[in-house]
């Protein structure tokens, strides 16, 4: 079995707007004060699924870039602190929503774990 890509790199990552778009087709979405979360089952290459991959969308309502980039580290690190099978073989986009910037770390991960674990399993 082979190991999840990690997130900091290409192959860990949406990159494309069909890639986005893709996710933003599916119906597995959760919503909470801070983030929303969305998935789809990544997709296969040569039967293998290619494992979990993030994409992050931090607009402008969020804050300046300064605390636009803090909020995408942040959610960075815990998805690289996520235990292995919390949306394993999924593509996830996680949405800023304004009130991330009163959420301090802590909150923001409880947060995040939360909703991937309620997040129905892809069939």
């Amino acid at each position: 079995m082979s190991a999840l890509p990690s997130l900091p790199t290409k192959t860990g990552r949406l990159t494309c707007k069909a890639q986005f778009d893709r996710v933003f087709g599916s119906s597995r979405k959760r919503v909470k004060k801070e983030i929303v979360i969305l998935a789809a089952p990544a997709p296969q290459e040569n039967g293998v699924c290619i494992g979990r991959r993030l994409g992050l969308v931090v607009s402008r309502k969020v804050g300046n870039a300064v605390h636009r980039n803090r909020i995408k580290r942040r959610l960075r690190a815990i998805f690289r602190q996520m235990p292995p099978d919390l949306g394993a073989n999924q593509d996830m986009v996680v949405i800023a929503r304004p009130l991330i910037r009163e959420s301090g770390f802590a909150e923001l991960e409880h947060s995040v774990l939360a909703a991937l674990a309620s997040l129905p399993r892809p069939t």
